[in-house]
């Protein structure tokens, strides 16, 4: 699991953590309901469960 987060998953595991952190600011400001801030949360884990290959990018040589 360590393997492709780190070297054959990295672009979807920095798009995931970054997807994850708006969910944060979304569920710490006021401005957004916590229905919202968890639905953008699944999308940032989804991102963090797949590997580069499922969006089109080449496996690393």
């Amino acid at each position: 699991m360590i393997d492709r987060l780190f070297t054959s998953g990295i672009v979807t595991t920095a798009i995931g953590v970054l997807v994850l952190a708006g969910a944060v600011y979304m569920y710490m400001s006021k401005s957004f309901t916590s229905m919202e801030a968890g639905e953008l949360a699944a999308i940032g884990i989804m991102f963090l469960r797949t590997k580069d290959s499922l969006i089109g990018l080449p496996p690393k040589k």
